[in-house]
């Protein structure tokens, strides 16, 4: 009823702005269909075409009254009703008081498979550049129908569901008091079933979860909702705590007075100890990552970063949500982007790619060098969902290299000029040693032969060759 109402009350409030009210008809999950002053279809939505299964080109523009047998087969069989029906809506555009005009009405339509829905309806008018335009609002009750029809069910079925061993059931009043209960609830509370007679819903709930309940439950109550769901901890007999998901469901009467609750329990207390185990494997996790050295990174299949540890703030000197807006090789220098997108197509085609390094700039322009180890990433079905990597700055690593690159290149140069010069210090001594063998063998062969002049003048051309050669070794 409030969903009819709510969507009663912004149609008076957009039916003048037609992008608003548009917006409206599409996205409302109740069936509204519009009808003017000449008994024609102008709007029938999209809920409205979920209804019925009948599409709206099919029908807009058409008489309502035409239209109304498809949507409702029995009508046709009622003249009585028909002609209701007929003469209220009639006395909507002739200003006259109709029977039916914001009155929640109950009606039973049919789809194309003949299967029987049933919807509570609204009749308003609205007003539209001096127009006046007749609107049914519809909601979809039929699980609210199935529901009302199932707590009736006789005491045959109504044992058939309590014997659920699965699922806790318990049937209260509207004070909360227990007045059956399953075999299951009686197991999860640890009471005898006479014992719960003596209790109260709100016993069984552990202290710390009671005001939770306690809101929920009048919150549903003051709406006149139909159910809500919780986690929750009850508190068996013994003392022992047990973690169940309930569901608690209300019964109105045709006049809104609450007539039953029905609680449904199940015992979650293994999945609540295998969720927070995981949780703290977790947290374990995220607590390696984020106290690593390296970058923990992952990438989707779009290129798109995923997850970042703290570790990437510090070397790319930029917040973890500025770098997690762009792809992963924005930063990246110009030179490295073709292989980073080689290695990219064929991580996404399942390869591990060897370990290789990256170069990147700063936003504050400081380039730093990473090493990468990737790894695919797979989902159940071994389908590559994105890649996981571990990235280790090596910046100082790289500096070195480059140092030492650069020493290397300073080594050959002088190793080449020591050459050069030693060529040309052998060159240059030849001419002082051919003078001072040349003159020695010939001193040496023909020394008896040889006068004193000659063998003055050629110790002459030795001595003079040897201080050559030695002047030239100290230059």
């Amino acid at each position: 009823m409030n969903e009819l109402l709510k969507q009663k009350q912004l149609l008076h409030l957009l039916k003048d702005d037609e992008m608003l009210f548009n917006e409206l008809l599409s996205n409302s999950k109740e069936s509204i269909i519009i009808i003017d002053k000449n008994y024609q279809i102008s709007e029938w939505n999209v809920a409205t075409e979920i209804l019925t299964e009948i599409p709206k080109e099919n029908i807009t523009g058409k008489n309502f009254f035409e239209v109304l047998p498809q949507v409702l087969p029995k009508l046709e069989k009622n003249s009585h009703l028909k002609k209701i029906l007929g003469k209220n809506i009639r006395n909507v555009f002739e200003k006259e008081e109709p029977g039916f005009l914001n009155k929640l009405i109950h009606l039973g339509i049919s789809n194309k498979k003949n299967e029987k829905k049933h919807i509570r309806a609204l009749l308003i008018t609205i007003q539209q550049k001096h127009d006046t335009y007749l609107c049914i609002i519809s909601k979809d009750i039929t699980e609210e129908k199935l529901f009302q029809r199932t707590v009736h069910q006789n005491e045959k079925h109504l044992n058939i569901l309590f014997n659920n061993d699965a699922i806790g059931i318990a049937m209260s009043r509207p004070d909360g008091d227990i007045y059956k209960a399953n075999n299951k609830f009686i197991e999860i509370a640890g009471y005898s079933a006479e014992e719960l007679k003596s209790l109260k819903l709100i016993d069984l709930i552990h202290p710390h979860d009671k005001q939770d309940e306690i809101e929920l439950f009048e919150k549903t109550k003051k709406e006149k909702g139909k159910k809500y769901s919780l986690k929750k901890r009850v508190t068996r007999k013994n003392g022992e705590v047990l973690w169940v998901r309930s569901h608690v469901n209300f019964q109105w009467s045709a006049e809104n007075q609450l007539e039953m609750i029905v609680v449904f329990l199940e015992d979650i207390s293994s999945q609540k100890k295998a969720e927070d185990a995981l949780r703290e494997s977790e947290r374990k996790h995220r607590f390696v990552a984020e106290k690593a050295s390296d970058i923990i990174y992952s990438v989707s299949l779009d290129k798109k970063i995923t997850f970042y540890n703290r570790v990437a703030e510090r070397i790319f000197e930029v917040p973890i949500e500025e770098l997690t807006k762009h792809e992963y090789s924005h930063l990246m220098l110009p030179k490295d982007k073709e292989f980073a997108k080689k290695l990219h197509e064929e991580r996404l085609g399942g390869k591990r790619p060897p370990i290789f390094r990256h170069a990147f700039k700063t936003p504050k322009g400081k380039i730093i060098h990473l090493e990468f180890s990737v790894n695919p990433l797979f989902d159940d079905h071994n389908n590559v969902i994105g890649s996981m990597g571990i990235a280790r700055d090596i910046t100082d690593r790289v500096m070195a290299e480059e140092k030492l690159n650069d020493k290397n290149i300073q080594l050959e140069e002088l190793v080449k000029t020591k050459d050069k010069l030693l060529s040309v210090i052998a060159h240059d001594l030849k001419d002082p040693f051919n003078v001072l063998i040349g003159f020695s063998d010939l001193i040496l062969e023909q020394y008896d032969d040889l006068s004193d002049k000659d063998k003055i003048r050629y110790v002459q051309q030795i001595n003079s060759a040897a201080n050559s050669g030695f002047n030239l070794l100290n230059n």
